[in-house]
């Protein structure tokens, strides 16, 4: 039997774009869709690029990517007795391409879906996504087999905590301005989006997040130092926007792991305590709105001198567990986890 796309029994990961009635749209990282069934085999539909990984009753079936092929794909055959689940989740971000899928067929029957875990919403940069953490050198550059936001502290954290999540993050984003400052949107520019390749759609979150984490700052200071009082401001109003959407989201600021007050210069050779200065922005920003909400501050233990570390000079796997451990730790101290 033919399952579309848009099938009621289907459930969606993180945020699709769902405006297609053929179609749903993956386009960031940790997007997919979970379909429970009875019997014997599975195939898919699929069209795009990116890294796709393939769950099947909870184990690594398949890795597709970076280029999707576009004929059916089996995923299982000949199962024996159910039920079984599926699941197909997107490793990568929206710089590595997006994926249309359009359907399974299958050798069975649809079942309804379980009532899916409460999820974490992250709001971030490559850090987030996992840039890079597979990779073995950090002379290598981009790739989006070496992109995988499961294994990014983000997934790690939620994975932690048996809970769901869902990343709007992007490489080279900041909260008041870009890598490459270049005028492109910034995370809050695109966060309300389900595909950020057309920011001018905005469209409402699906489901009420338990809880909104941020970590941004790292590119608005890599070239020079921001405004400092427009950097706060920003966080401030990115904080208030999120709560229009979501009234009295708790929200965590993060800093680290890759800010440093030793490794960035000024043009006449001093020091740029570019993470002392995040601190204190965080710090006075996480305070103004927590008269209003819940908001709390973490600073991730920075990368070490000499640490190994991913595609261009991203935080190794090594240090994305480190750092989901440590926010998994803090967040088990909060009282939203307890309620």
């Amino acid at each position: 039997m033919r399952v579309e796309a848009h099938h009621p029994n289907l459930r969606d990961l993180g945020w699709c774009n769902r405006r297609n009635p053929s179609c749903t749209a993956w386009i960031w990282s940790g997007t997919g869709v979970v379909m429970r069934f009875e019997g014997r085999g599975v195939r898919v539909h699929l069209e795009g690029d990116g890294m796709l990984e393939v769950l099947l009753d909870g184990k690594p079936a398949l890795l597709l990517g970076p280029e999707i092929p576009d004929e059916p794909i089996d995923l299982a055959s000949d199962l024996g007795p159910g039920p079984h689940e599926i699941v197909l989740r997107k490793r990568t971000e929206p710089v590595a391409g997006s994926i249309l899928f359009l359907g399974f067929d299958l050798d069975g029957e649809v079942l309804p879906p379980l009532p899916p875990p409460p999820y974490l919403l992250f709001l971030g940069d490559s850090l987030t996504c996992g840039y890079g953490n597979l990779a073995e050198s950090e002379s290598e550059g981009f790739q989006a087999r070496t992109e995988d936001v499961f294994r990014s502290f983000a997934g790690i954290a939620a994975s932690h905590l048996g809970l769901g999540f869902q990343a709007s993050a992007w490489s080279g984003k900041g909260l008041l301005r870009n890598f490459d400052r270049d005028g492109s949107p910034t995370i809050p520019d695109l966060w309300r989006v389900a595909d950020p390749n057309e920011a001018h759609i905005l469209q409402a979150h699906p489901d009420r997040p338990v809880l909104a984490i941020i970590n941004l700052g790292s590119n608005d200071v890599f070239h020079d130092d921001p405004d400092w009082e427009l950097f706060t401001q920003a966080a401030v109003q990115f904080a208030r926007e999120i709560r229009q959407a979501f009234p009295g989201l708790p929200l965590v600021w993060l800093d680290g792991p890759v800010l440093s007050d030793t490794d960035r210069r000024s043009p006449d050779g001093s020091l740029r305590p570019v993470l002392t200065q995040v601190r204190r922005c965080l710090d006075t920003a996480s305070g103004i709105v927590d008269a209003d909400a819940p908001s709390y501050r973490l600073s991730l233990t920075p990368c070490l001198p000499g640490e190994a570390k991913g595609a261009d000079s991203h935080p190794s796997l090594y240090r994305h567990r480190e750092a989901g451990r440590e926010l998994s730790d803090f967040l088990r101290t909060l009282p939203w986890l307890a309620s």
